[in-house]
C-alpha cells in the first residue's frame, strides 16, 4: 500500500484558518479463491487507486 499526502493551512497563527489536504492511495491485492465446478484456476489481481481532496476549518 502506498499513501502519500500533502496539506496546506491558510490563515494567521492563533486564529481560525482554512485547511486543504490532497492525498493519493494505491493498494494492490492478490487473492486465491476456492474453485467452482468448471474452474481450473481462480486467482485475482486487483489494483485500487483513490484520490482524496479534503477541505476544512481549523480553529
Amino acid at each position: 500500500m502506498l499513501n502519500p499526502g500533502i496539506g496546506l493551512r491558510i490563515g494567521k497563527p492563533g486564529k481560525g484558518a482554512f485547511v486543504i489536504s490532497l492525498s493519493y492511495k494505491r493498494q494492490m491485492v492478490d487473492a486465491q479463491r476456492p474453485l467452482n465446478t468448471n474452474d481450473i484456476r481462480r486467482d485475482e489481481h486487483r489494483i485500487y487507486n483513490r484520490l482524496a481532496v479534503r477541505l476544512g476549518v481549523s480553529f
